[in-house]
């Protein structure tokens, strides 16, 4: 159940703060939150960023829209925009890229995220 599947994923970041990686990534692929997890939020932005790390743009797109068609308002969504962003140019589609700079500006422009997307605009 939920409290499972959130022990899984707090187990994972213990496996990330001791320097266990592989661990801690196979426990997050092993990992299938539902939408109303407490802690999807924070999963959402791991798991992409780590993908977008190790160039796995496809798989951190993915994991993104999944959020994002959930969750389209918040400071994780405007989060889930700026990585979407990093990965997009990882995959050379800057004008994708910038859409998803924009997004994450429009949800909120005086955060430190949206100032951050508003810079890499220009």
């Amino acid at each position: 159940g939920a409290v499972q599947r959130e022990c899984s994923y707090r187990k994972a970041l213990c496996q990330l703060n001791l320097n266990k990686p592989k661990e801690a990534r196979q426990n997050l692929a092993n990992l299938k939150p539902e939408p109303k997890d407490p802690y999807i939020h924070e999963y959402t932005v791991l798991v992409a960023t780590l993908y977008i790390e190790s160039m796995e743009y496809p798989a951190a797109d993915a994991v993104i829209a999944s959020y994002i068609k959930s969750y389209p308002r918040g400071e994780a969504a405007q989060a889930s925009w700026l990585l979407s962003a990093y990965s997009l140019d990882g995959q050379g589609n800057t004008s994708g890229s910038r859409a998803s700079l924009k997004k994450a500006v429009e949800l909120g422009p005086n955060t430190e995220i949206g100032k951050t997307a508003a810079q890499m605009l220009g």
